[in-house]
């Protein structure tokens, strides 16, 4: 770990966290996304969560009831990918792993029959 970003987590100085290069290996696209960009993309403000999950069934049916709508299609997994790339930029992340759950309502129409997504995806 590089001393500035050492410095930058001690002192909590989010803006020098930023400023420092680094990888995020595990960001779901779907949720990792700059809410200010989508808010004005869509009008719609996204609350953070305020507390713990208990589960994971509970995570997901969060995603599912306060992200579907708003992602739903290919249209809506694009906004969502471009609002996570957005994120990513913001956050001073050169590295990222962007990982989808499926398959569900939500991501059913991304998957192909072999579980891989559509085009876009590297692996």
């Amino acid at each position: 770990m590089s001393s500035d970003f050492s410095m930058a987590l001690e002192r909590r100085d989010l803006g020098a966290l930023r400023r420092c290069p680094k990888a995020d290996l595990h960001i779901h696209g779907l949720g990792g996304g700059d809410r200010e960009f989508i808010r004005e993309a869509t009008g719609v403000d996204i609350a953070p969560v305020e507390r713990t999950f208990r589960s994971m069934a509970e995570m997901h049916a969060f995603a599912d009831e306060k992200l579907a709508g708003l992602f739903s299609g290919l249209a809506g997994r694009a906004l969502a990918f471009h609002a996570t790339f957005v994120q990513a930029h913001k956050d001073g992340v050169t590295r990222l792993e962007v990982r989808m759950r499926g398959p569900s309502p939500f991501t059913r129409d991304l998957l192909r029959p072999s579980g891989r997504c559509c085009p876009g995806r590297i692996d």
